[in-house]
């Protein structure tokens, strides 16, 4: 049987505030939480049984994010700093286009 309702997500806690565009970490991060969870047939689960996972799995995802995208930064930020200054020169023009919305 299909499923024709369209599911609203409602969140009881503020979205905590990130540096980068969440548009395409948040979606890589439920995947990622889909599969670490199992992936289950559609028929193995009532419909509150489903909407209490996917409940949990948003949850986790919107806590987990500050939490990665600070680990990424502190990671990240050292070895960036290591490269030669053309190269540091050449991503900071990439990232002020990104910023101006051009790239």
């Amino acid at each position: 049987m299909l499923d024709t309702r369209v599911r609203i997500r409602v969140v009881a806690t503020p979205a905590p505030q990130i540096r980068c565009p969440r548009s395409r970490l948040e979606p890589e991060l439920r995947e990622m939480a889909d599969h670490l969870a199992g992936r289950l047939d559609r028929d193995e689960l009532c419909r509150d049984d489903e909407q209490l996972i996917a409940d949990a799995l948003d949850a986790a995802v919107l806590a987990a994010l500050p939490v990665v995208l600070d680990v990424l930064d502190r990671e990240l930020t050292p070895r960036l700093e290591a490269l030669p200054l053309k190269t540091r020169l050449t991503l900071a023009r990439a990232r002020r286009r990104r910023d101006y919305g051009l790239d």
